[in-house]
């Protein structure tokens, strides 16, 4: 299941005309509390901490956290997010293989002590992290973020990192890359053309070097949607 937010159309049709048959599209409703601008995106209102657990934004409705239950997840943390800096932060967590990068000034501390058990923290200075990481798979991100590049690089993750900007997000200068991304098994899909950014082409190499396909929804630029979260299927997994 793919885990979108009331994203626009275009993007929402081409992404299930390139999907697998099988994965369904959970559109999850705007957030009364977040900004407007971003009342829609994913990746501020859900976090799969890993096994199957999920940390939600409280907001989400009981049919969408039904159908979470569906597919073989478990709500065990569920946060009030606010409309500023840091209360829209408390879920922006980055989590690349083994570690967990987040700023602990603005995540709960029972969700810190959470991570901390699956986890080895990673702390930095951004907010939105996720917002701000591509995660191409566990030992792999793309960033324009200089403190998520550095932290990440000195932990051993193999980080590309771009220059800022060149990423829409209507009512703010720019957007962040992890907004505009998700990966779903080996394709990677992108909201627009990374030939539109100046690092497209270190992206290209980059993504490939990771040997994801990847998947372009439209030919314009890059636009910051809230990413796409991947849930695989758990309903066959031994419990």
């Amino acid at each position: 299941m793919l885990i979108i937010g009331n994203i626009p159309l275009c993007y929402r049709q081409s992404l299930q005309a390139h999907l697998p048959e099988q994965e369904e599209i959970l559109c999850l409703p705007n957030s009364k509390k977040l900004p407007v601008q971003t009342a829609y995106h994913a990746d501020m209102r859900l976090l799969h901490i890993g096994d199957g657990q999920l940390a939600i934004d409280c907001a989400i409705p009981p049919q969408q956290r039904e159908k979470l239950w569906q597919i073989g997840y478990v709500i065990t943390f569920l946060q009030e997010l606010g409309e500023r800096y840091p209360q829209d932060t408390a879920l922006n967590i980055a989590l690349v293989g083994e570690y967990a990068l987040f700023n602990p000034q603005t995540v709960p501390h029972p969700l810190q002590q959470l991570l901390c058990q699956k986890y080895r923290p990673v702390p930095v200075r951004q907010g939105y992290t996720h917002c701000s990481t591509a995660i191409l798979g566990p030992q792999a991100i793309i960033t324009a973020d200089t403190g998520i590049a550095a932290a990440a690089a000195k932990v051993g993750i193999s980080v590309l990192h771009i220059r800022p900007g060149h990423i829409l997000l209507p009512g703010y200068d720019y957007g962040f890359i992890g907004g505009c991304v998700g990966r779903v098994g080996d394709t990677l899909y992108s909201t627009g053309s990374l030939d539109r950014h100046p690092d497209g082409q270190a992206m290209r190499a980059f993504i490939r070097a990771q040997q994801l396909k990847l998947v372009q929804l439209t030919d314009g630029p890059l636009r910051d949607i809230g990413g796409m979260i991947w849930l695989p299927n758990r309903t066959n997994y031994k419990k």
